[in-house]
């Protein structure tokens, strides 16, 4: 019995000790210096339906808005549905792409000043317009984030199912998208 306190008291001592230090070495979401209201940045990456320009605006340290313009672009993988609304699954060099998302910013998971991962949930959804074809999605997506703070740099790697609702209806649960953005 008396091992078993001794070895309780411990294992409680070390684990107070190793959070404490945790935190004061960590970075917590609210002074984390990318994820500060009004911080905004740019860079590559791919949403629903638009990419190469990736764009980033923290409306707090806990909600951004994610936007992304360029070339109307089909899901990484295609299924059935979305053949028929795109050709060949790929990039309409033609096309223009819109797309925005509004994302919960969630507390670094591992991190301390220099370097952090955090993560991030939401929805959005996506336009896209070329020629005489139009294209409208909805999205969820989930991503996980390595911040460096001391560039300042963010790279995201995304999970987004999404659905097209025009110009036909298809469902796509395997689609992925990343960022590299440089924070000003």
């Amino acid at each position: 019995m008396k091992k078993i306190a001794t070895t309780t008291l411990l294992l409680t001592m070390l684990l107070t000790a190793g959070s404490a230090s945790a935190q004061e070495a960590g970075v917590s979401a609210a002074s984390s210096p990318l994820k500060s209201a009004g911080n905004f940045g740019i860079g590559l990456g791919s949403g629903t339906n638009a990419a190469p320009l990736s764009m980033k605006y923290f409306t707090s340290s806990r909600t951004s808005i994610q936007a992304n313009v360029g070339w109307w672009r089909a899901p990484l993988l295609c299924n059935d549905g979305y053949r028929d609304a795109y050709d060949d699954c790929g990039f309409y060099r033609d096309a223009l792409g819109l797309s925005a998302d509004f994302l919960f910013e969630g507390g670094p998971l591992v991190g301390n000043q220099d370097v952090s991962l955090g993560w991030e949930v939401g929805a959005g959804a996506g336009v896209g317009v070329g020629g005489d074809a139009v294209g409208v999605a909805a999205a969820f997506v989930t991503g996980l984030q390595l911040n460096i703070h001391a560039l300042p740099l963010d790279v995201v790697a995304e999970y987004r199912p999404n659905v097209a609702i025009v110009p036909d209806v298809g469902v796509n649960l395997v689609d992925f998208t990343g960022h590299v953005r440089y924070y000003f």
